[in-house]
Formats: structure tokens, sequence, C-alpha cells
């Protein structure tokens, strides 16, 4: 019998110093055109040196073990759309390290695949970085809710604490909460900080970042989120300075 521990649960490093964008919760094909731009045009003006996904870059609504609307379930479409999505990426970031974090949204495929054909889910050509083409756009999959380390800083998706905090007044502090360790995260698509020191000065400071996917879904039209991303700078020592950054009417708000 296999083990049930997660294997390998070690950090994926992006390796990189200098600056990394992070763009998380895209949600594709339910992605706000206008945000998005905002948030890759900023990246540019960092010219940044690497860029991490973080998680929901694909929606898979057709996938979902939730009730769907009949009109919308075309899996085929959404995976072009994914796709295209990591071309216009591609294209815009030609020469820089890009990293995909599975979120929950992309766990949806192998779930799927365990319920419905789980006699092909462990054939390599069923694999998510297969379907997406991530192999030839150089783009590295990273799943099993692994930790991806910018430097010093812990980044998760925000999927891997579970549900005990689920929709806490600032998301940050639920993750500081949870954890008690320094961390960047998406999945609950809200900027927010919170840090708090020990009583012999050392600073534990948790991150979530804003979403780029539509704001009001019909599943949830009434919510707390809005647009962001972020950009993390990497020394070389390891040391990392984080600017989340919000986006309101298509403009970036960095205060």
């Amino acid at each position: 019998m296999p083990k049930s521990q997660a294997v390998p649960w070690t950090a994926y490093d992006m390796a990189t110093v200098g600056k990394i964008g992070i763009l998380s919760d895209i949600h594709c094909p339910y992605h706000d055109d206008v945000a998005l731009r905002a948030a890759v045009d900023h990246l540019h003006e960092h010219k940044i040196d690497a860029l991490l996904l973080n998680g929901d870059f694909a929606d898979f609504y057709s996938i979902s073990r939730h009730e769907k609307n009949p009109k919308y379930r075309n899996f085929l479409a959404e995976i072009e759309q994914v796709q295209q999505l990591l071309r216009w990426l591609r294209c815009e970031f030609p020469h820089i390290k890009i990293v995909a974090k599975a979120g929950n949204h992309e766990e949806r495929w192998e779930k799927w695949l365990y319920q419905h054909a789980p006699e092909l889910s462990q054939s390599p050509i069923m694999g998510l970085d297969n379907w997406l083409a991530l192999k030839d756009l150089d783009i590295d999959l990273v799943g099993e809710k692994r930790i991806i380390t910018c430097g010093g800083l812990p980044v998760l998706h925000g999927h891997e604490k579970g549900n005990g905090i689920s929709s806490p007044v600032n998301q940050a502090r639920g993750a500081y909460m949870r954890l008690h360790h320094t961390v960047l995260e998406g999945h609950g698509h809200r900027t927010s900080i919170h840090s708090e020191p020990d009583m012999m000065g050392a600073e534990t400071v948790c991150f979530s970042t804003g979403c780029l996917c539509d704001l009001r879904p019909a599943y949830a039209p009434l919510n707390k989120w809005n647009h962001g991303a972020a950009v993390v700078q990497v020394a070389k020592t390891g040391e990392f300075n984080v600017e989340n950054f919000r986006i309101a009417s298509g403009r970036v708000r960095t205060s």
C-alpha cells in the first residue's frame, strides 16, 4: 500500500534573485481582461525576472463537483481558452521563468479523473501539464499542494490550509492564526496584510493577494473580493520585500 503522506512534500524554490511577479486567481475563462492587463503592465514596469501563477489560473467550471449551468459546460473550450491565456502570458514574458501552481480549481482535473476514469488517472498522457501544453511553453507546473519559496518567503495558493478559517475579516490575519508563520497566499480574492512581533521583536508578516477574475460571478454576486497582484523583490540573502498592490477601475493602487 502506498504511504498516505504527501510525497514529495518539499518546497519548490523559485531560485530567483530579483523581482518575481505573482498573479493569483485569474480563473480563466472568467477572468477580468482590464484587471489582468493592468497587472501585467505593472509587472512590465517592474521588469520582473520571474512570474508565478499562484493557483486558480484556470477555473474548470465544467468539471466542478458543484451544481453547474448546462449551457456553460464545455470542458474542451475551457482548455483551449486556458491554453490561449498561457500562450499570451508567455508572449508577454518571453525570456523569464514562469511557474504555475495548481490551486483547488486546477485540482478539479485530477479529482474528475479519479471519479470518472481511474484506470487512466495515472497515465502521464492525462497529466494537466500535458493537456495544457506547458512543456511547449516552458512553464513548470507545481502540484501536490507544495509550498513555493521566493527567497525567504513561503507562498501558498491558500487552499492547502483547509477550511478552518474560510472567510476571516482579514484574510492575512486568518493565515497567521492558522500557520503562525510568514506567508503570502491568494485563494481568498482579497488584498490584505497582517504583522505581529513576538516578545523578542521578531516579526511574522502574512500577505493575501487580490484576484484577477470577474468580481460578480453568478454563484457569489455579493462578496468582499478585489482585484490585485504582487511583486516580490528577493535579495541574494533571501530577504524579501512585497509590493501587494490593488487594482481598481483598471488602475494599479499601491497604497
